[in-house]
């Protein structure tokens, strides 16, 4: 690409004083890909707390005596939570609307959900790992 100053007597060619004019823009690759991780990291991170929250409302159920209706509330808003997570997760690791709507039905299979969790798990640690990020117990730290 050649731009002609003044009449003609003088071009000055951008391709070389830039180099990188015509190709793909690394930086918003970059950027899309931190993005993408940071969703990972937190849909897991989500996950790990719903995991976490399911545990105390059923301990909290066997010893506490509370309303029905407010503990049914407390768990439909743990699953939720915990689909949203999900969604995110997918989300972060790219996977097609069709892989995301299958494993939002697989969250409500019993034991099937346990194996699906545990396959994203897997999946985001390892694509955060290799993207550089520390990963622990309750997730990547942001």
């Amino acid at each position: 690409m050649f731009i002609l100053l003044g009449g003609g007597e003088e071009m000055i060619d951008l391709q070389k004083d830039h180099p990188n004019l015509n190709q793909p823009d690394a930086l918003a690759d970059d950027d899309v890909l931190l993005e993408r991780q940071a969703l990972a990291a937190e849909g897991q991170k989500m996950v790990i707390y719903s995991i976490v929250c399911n545990f105390l409302l059923g301990a909290v159920e066997r010893s506490i005596a509370m309303p029905g209706l407010a503990l049914e509330l407390l768990l439909i808003a743990v699953a939720l939570y915990s689909l949203v997570g999900m969604v995110k997760i997918c989300s972060g690791l790219n996977k097609t609307q069709n892989q995301k709507i299958l494993f939002m039905v697989l969250a409500f299979l019993p034991l099937i959900n346990l194996l699906a969790i545990v396959y994203l798990s897997v999946k985001t640690t390892r694509f955060l790992r290799d993207g550089g990020w520390e990963v622990g117990l309750f997730g990547a730290k942001l």
